[in-house]
């Protein structure tokens, strides 16, 4: 389906340090170019039946002579406005992500919400049925009933022990990639994930009770997504789920290494 909008954020826009140090005039491009992309397909890149849109295509949709066209584009490309794809197609960060995420959601809900969540949901019942089946009966002699209650309470003890072993053992994978997938398309994806790299994520859950949380990782992609080394917006470098999941990777990310660093 269509979209009718794209989501705009003034505070975003003016706080965009590589749009705002272009010109008016190619910040009024930018608008433009947008509105282009919000029509495409894939949505959020500038292309023409699968095809990069050639900068005299461009021109004649926005109404400005090729040669003009061609010079703002290349002020918005050395600032690192946009990016390209392999294919050399120009391609807004932001709009990308977004619509991934819109899709996302809206599969999601045509098969009556996070599949993820379901199964977790349905283990947890799961997990409960068995659990009251396995109750021991009621003691009916008051020496099985004190016998029963220290039990109860050690039992007791055990479990929440076990609760919180199992929050840190079980690491969800599945979900974090789909995290990783949904905030950081620009990123290459992780269609393989191999035991090491399992492993290594297993730690990085395991390592900090704040972090055995997708809130968490929801905030730590969102903070990669900040980092233009990590992004690949300034070199030829991009990292990957694997990669930033390396121990060493990692501890440089989450102590700020690689963060922008303003101009002096």
């Amino acid at each position: 389906m269509k979209r009718p909008s794209f989501q705009f954020y003034p505070g975003d826009w003016r706080r965009d340090s590589a749009l705002q140090s272009c010109s008016l005039v190619a910040r009024g491009m930018w608008i433009e170019v947008m509105c282009v992309m919000h029509e495409c397909i894939p949505y959020g890149k500038l292309s023409v039946n699968g095809q990069p849109m050639t900068i005299e295509q461009l021109a004649r949709i926005v109404g400005e002579s090729a040669t003009v066209t061609r010079r703002i584009m290349d002020e918005l490309e050395h600032a690192g406005v946009f990016s390209r794809d392999d294919q050399g197609v120009v391609f807004s960060r932001r709009m990308v992500k977004d619509g991934h995420i819109s899709d996302v959601r809206s599969a999601a809900g045509k098969l009556g919400g996070n599949p993820d969540l379901l199964k977790q949901n349905d283990k947890q019942n799961a997990s409960k049925t068995q659990a009251n089946a396995e109750q021991s009966p009621t003691p009916s002699s008051s020496a099985s009933s004190s016998s029963s209650k220290a039990k109860s309470t050690t039992g007791t003890a055990d479990a929440g022990a076990g609760q919180g072993a199992t929050k840190a053992e079980n690491c969800p994978q599945a979900q974090i990639i789909a995290l990783y997938h949904e905030l950081l398309p620009e990123l290459p994806p992780a269609r393989e994930w191999p035991e090491a790299n399992a492993a290594q994520l297993r730690a990085r859950w395991r390592s900090t009770p704040e972090r055995q949380s997708l809130d968490w990782w929801r905030k730590f992609f969102g903070y990669v997504h900040e980092s233009d080394f990590l992004m690949g917006r300034k070199t030829d470098f991009q990292a990957s789920l694997g990669w930033l999941v390396k121990a060493s990777n990692f501890a440089k990310v989450v102590n700020g290494n690689y963060e922008n660093r303003g101009n002096a």
